[in-house]
């Protein structure tokens, strides 16, 4: 999976690329899930991609958001990243 820096004050997106996993098949849910200290602000998808905007986290800290999604052909997955917070001052 992957990880990603953020800032502490930065609010960010971030997303999961499913195009090599669906095939021709495509996304029609995604739900996001995030450890305690992480903040979900919102999160949206395209037919092969899905985005969450996270802000908040400790300077320090590693958080992982994770990823379900159900295709239109009724496949489920869960994949998820890492959010390593670092301070910006």
């Amino acid at each position: 999976m992957q990880t990603f820096t953020k800032a502490d004050v930065g609010v960010m997106d971030f997303s999961i690329d499913y195009y090599a996993w669906l095939g021709t098949d495509t996304l029609s849910t995604s739900t996001w899930i995030a450890d305690t200290g992480i903040t979900i602000d919102s999160n949206s998808f395209t037919n092969t991609m899905a985005t969450v905007i996270l802000s908040g986290g400790a300077i320090g800290s590693r958080y992982k958001a994770y990823n379900t999604i159900t295709t239109a052909g009724g496949d489920t997955d869960c994949r998820y990243i890492t959010i390593n917070v670092i301070g910006c001052r």
